[in-house]
């Protein structure tokens, strides 16, 4: 499950790591963060993280809508292509589905 402490993970992943020394993506990403703090306390979700040996490697981004007992999907996405085709993305989203039967939302 995505929580606050896990939200650098969700803002670096998708910056190349040839970019994340260029001071516009710093920037981008402290304000993802403070945008990803408020969606985590309005929604309490909003996202999942795959890992491999404790680097995220993939996320799926979501709105939860429970009075409508629905989820938007934002994005699913995997930046590196050496983790292309290994169901990261089929897993995330299996996940997702799953936590929705669950009522987790």
């Amino acid at each position: 499950m995505f929580t606050k402490e896990n939200i650098g993970d969700l803002c670096w992943l998708c910056i190349p790591s040839e970019k994340r020394d260029y001071p516009i993506f710093i920037t981008g990403i402290e304000e993802k963060r403070k945008w990803a703090t408020k969606v985590l306390q309005v929604w309490s979700t909003f996202a999942k993280l795959a890992y491999r040996e404790s680097i995220a490697v993939g996320l799926i981004q979501y709105k939860p809508v429970p009075p409508e007992r629905i989820v938007y999907i934002y994005c699913i996405y995997v930046p590196e292509n050496d983790q292309w085709q290994k169901g990261l993305a089929t897993q995330l989203l299996s996940s997702l589905i799953a936590d929705v039967k669950k009522s987790v939302f």
